[in-house]
């Protein structure tokens, strides 16, 4: 049975503004995790302390299935998430890592703002070493893996889409133009910061892209919404009774640039055509440059934020690529320079780097099929019949010896 602490109580804290500043941000390069620290904990050593923290009655019959990370971050060897079942139960979703009250905190700000799109969040323990994060765990799975294996179509994804989008639109609230331009001026400060810029990347920016995408920006009308900062439909799963939940809150707030979910729904998508648009997320102001450059500049902060210094690097190539074409499609200054105009002319690049991009997706659609078809229970139930098969074929190759074990 697990025991409620007394952070996890019905009373939640006053919502935190998106704006970030120098000890609260959506976005914070000083996240890093020590260079130095101890070796990471034992499922036992997890079992252990979570008993010792009240979190359960009992250790025993206490069960730890990992949840796979993700290799290109940062964090991927400091910090871990795990399925916790008692007996044949999952109790909840355990995330085990360093500094962990900054996600505790936004993920339940976002509960309080989208409860019914949230999976509620439970307990949050400091140990000596590390911090232990609970929340509900919600048995479903993400509409692009869903509509890959057939399960729902392109349709029925849109729905749940429309239906998250729905909750967070329900949170709109009027602003002033002076709280936009205190978070955008915010989103600036940190981009100029990023490790990739020389001085003069950083006068590029503070005179021609940052005046491109503020009068964007605080042109108006005013006013703010929730989003958890990764709207994509990966992040929307669905179990077996139809419910919908909308994961991953640790950029989540409230901002005034949430037409940036459109381009990450968009983007980050193995979804058909058709449902790549969500009805109000694909329409006017949205599809201007500048929300564009919004989500690209973002983007830019994020990889420096979550991932390794080299991927970061690598990732950030293809973002300053779109970021520089939007800037000087839409500047006249390219166009009437000498030496600029060039820039500002559509290049065999620009068609090459959108080949790539498609491409790109038609392997992450087969990558997502892949793992969605080896995680069924088919594929697992004839593991047995593959390996005998292969150990007949490796018994007549020539040179084969022994065969290998599966």
């Amino acid at each position: 049975m697990i025991r409620n602490s007394e952070d996890a109580s019905s009373h939640l804290p006053d919502i935190p503004p998106l704006n970030p500043d120098e000890t609260d941000g959506r976005i914070r390069l000083s996240d890093s995790v020590p260079p130095e620290q101890p070796a990471f904990p034992s499922v036992k050593v997890i079992c252990d302390e979570l008993y010792r923290l009240n979190v359960v009655d009992s250790p025993t019959g206490l069960h730890l299935e990992p949840i796979q990370g993700n290799p290109k971050r940062r964090d991927y060897l400091s910090k871990a998430s795990f399925r916790v079942l008692v007996g044949e139960r999952t109790v909840y979703h355990l995330t085990v890592g360093h500094n962990l009250t900054p996600l505790w905190e936004r993920t339940q700000a976002f509960a309080s703002a989208c409860p019914e799109i949230t999976c509620r969040p439970l307990f949050c323990h400091r140990s000596k070493e590390r911090d232990y994060l609970g929340i509900e765990f919600f048995d479903g799975q993400n509409l692009d893996s869903l509509v890959l294996v057939g399960q729902l179509t392109p349709a029925e994804a849109l729905k749940h889409g429309v239906k998250v989008l729905g909750a967070l639109e329900r949170t709109f609230q009027v602003s002033r133009a002076e709280a936009a331009a205190q978070e955008i001026d915010a989103l600036f400060t940190q981009v100029r910061a990023l490790p990739i810029f020389a001085e003069f990347d950083r006068d590029f920016l503070q005179r021609v892209v940052f005046p491109f995408v503020r009068a964007g920006a605080l042109a108006g009308p005013f006013r703010t919404r929730w989003t958890n900062g990764d709207f994509i439909p990966r992040n929307v799963l669905v179990d077996q009774e139809g419910k919908t939940r909308l994961v991953d809150y640790e950029f989540a707030g409230s901002t005034h640039f949430f037409a940036e979910d459109a381009w990450r729904w968009r983007t980050f998508s193995t979804l058909p055509p058709e449902a790549r648009v969500l009805p109000g997320l694909g329409n006017g102001a949205m599809q201007e440059p500048w929300i564009e450059a919004i989500f690209l500049l973002r983007q830019l902060v994020l990889a420096h934020e979550i991932k390794r210094a080299d991927q970061a690097a690598v990732d950030s190539r293809s973002f300053i690529d779109r970021l520089v074409s939007l800037v000087t499609g839409a500047y006249s200054g390219f166009r009437a320079s000498a030496f600029l105009r060039s820039l500002a002319a559509p290049s065999k690049l620009e068609d090459a780097l959108r080949e790539i991009t498609r491409l790109g997706d038609v392997l992450s659609q087969r990558e997502e099929k892949i793992r969605a078809m080896q995680a069924s229970f088919s594929w697992q139930s004839t593991a047995p019949l593959r390996a005998m098969r292969r150990m007949l074929i490796d018994r007549h190759r020539p040179g084969q010896d022994t065969p290998e074990e599966d």
